[in-house]
């Protein structure tokens, strides 16, 4: 694959790809645990969940920056600066 052509700071993208993996998984279960409780009028559960979901989501955002930036791939953040601040309103919303 083209991850492991990298000679230098594979082991980084390595890790920062695993980090945007599962912290994207996780926010995403919160997401979904945080939708049901408010379905089922829980907003304070909900609250909660969506919360969570944001750290975990900001981190999953940052670790693939990270790991692009490691890759030396001449990328455009704007699509991932602006899913970060989503995240971070999502936060911010309860």
């Amino acid at each position: 694959s083209s991850c492991d052509a990298l000679p230098q700071g594979n082991d980084d993208y390595k890790k920062y790809m695993q980090i945007w993996e599962e912290k994207r998984e996780l926010a995403s279960g919160y997401l979904l645990k945080a939708e049901k409780s408010f379905k089922q009028g829980d907003e304070l559960a909900g609250c909660s969940f969506q919360q969570k979901a944001s750290v975990l989501g900001i981190d999953a955002t940052e670790s693939l920056i990270r790991a692009i930036e490691i890759s030396g791939v001449q990328k455009d953040f704007k699509d991932l600066e602006s899913g970060l601040n989503k995240w971070k309103e999502l936060g911010d919303f309860c």
